[in-house]
């Protein structure tokens, strides 16, 4: 899953919308387990449920962070374009005001974002949010895509693939 995380994380912009990404990952995590569950004829069970929240979370949280990389080596080419007006930056911060030194960090914190940052940087065509709730948003993204996967692992097979499973099952029952 960790290789589906890094597709995603190098999707095109207008699909990793707030939410859609994520559900999209949710989908595909849900199917690929359900896929190797029927090959490997697993029955469901609890274990499989929390196996596949903690992979779409762990997947989900590898695709936030390469995301994040992502943006911090796009501003850190930015800062070094900007290098000079970022020494006058720290030059005039010690002399400036509370207003000013605002600003001024604000600005460091677009050119150096923590994952803080970054997950504002997600939410701000919402508006400007103060943590926690960024944080709390991306949680709730994983948790929406866990609930995706868990939904296509748990929901029943289509009526012709129970049909084929019966007719296995007599099978294997007539032949010993």
């Amino acid at each position: 899953m960790i290789g589906l995380s890094l597709i995603f994380a190098h999707a095109p912009v207008p699909f990793r919308r707030l939410g859609i990404l994520y559900a999209a990952f949710g989908v595909a995590c849900g199917a690929g387990l359900k896929w190797f569950m029927r090959e490997l004829s697993l029955k469901r069970t609890p274990l499989l449920t929390v196996l596949a929240v903690l992979i779409v979370f762990t997947g989900g949280g590898h695709l936030g962070w390469v995301s994040y990389q992502n943006l911090k080596s796009v501003r850190t080419e930015m800062r070094q374009q900007y290098s000079e007006q970022l020494a006058m930056l720290n030059f005039v911060e010690g002399a400036a005001d509370e207003e000013t030194k605002k600003e001024f960090d604000k600005l460091r914190r677009e050119f150096d974002p923590a994952f803080g940052d970054y997950l504002e940087f997600r939410v701000s065509p919402l508006g400007s949010w103060k943590a926690p709730w960024p944080l709390l948003l991306w949680l709730g993204e994983l948790t929406i895509a866990s609930a995706i996967a868990v939904w296509i692992l748990t929901r029943e097979p289509p009526l012709q693939d129970r049909i084929v499973n019966e007719q296995i099952n007599q099978n294997e029952k007539v032949d010993p």
